[in-house]
């Protein structure tokens, strides 16, 4: 059975505005899609990194919206014009993870 399952989704932005701002990202995460939509994951784990410059001391960024094909990205606060900010979602497979243990990788 063939399984192509997209487990990261990754979203660069450069030279984001001061803000408040958002930006929705459109994972698209789903398990098995093309057999049954209807089996999709809502949640995943949200990894972000600002490069270029400084943010800024009141810089601050939140999710809104999460559903099963992604989420709204929004942020404030940052200097604007100079920043990337770099948006990793993950998704963890049942089959291949196990994040709540110390068991090694079967």
């Amino acid at each position: 059975m063939q399984h192509n399952q997209k487990l990261v989704h990754i979203r660069d932005l450069t030279s984001v505005a001061a803000g408040p701002a958002n930006v929705y990202v459109a994972t698209g995460f789903l398990i098995n899609a093309d057999n049954n939509p209807s089996l999709a994951v809502a949640r995943q784990e949200v990894s972000v990194e600002v490069s270029r410059a400084d943010p800024g001391t009141n810089s601050r960024w939140w999710l809104t919206g999460i559903t099963t094909s992604g989420f709204y990205f929004w942020w404030a606060g940052f200097n604007p014009g100079v920043c990337d900010i770099r948006i990793v979602a993950h998704v963890f497979h049942s089959i291949c993870f196990d994040i709540s243990s110390v068991t090694p990788p079967y």
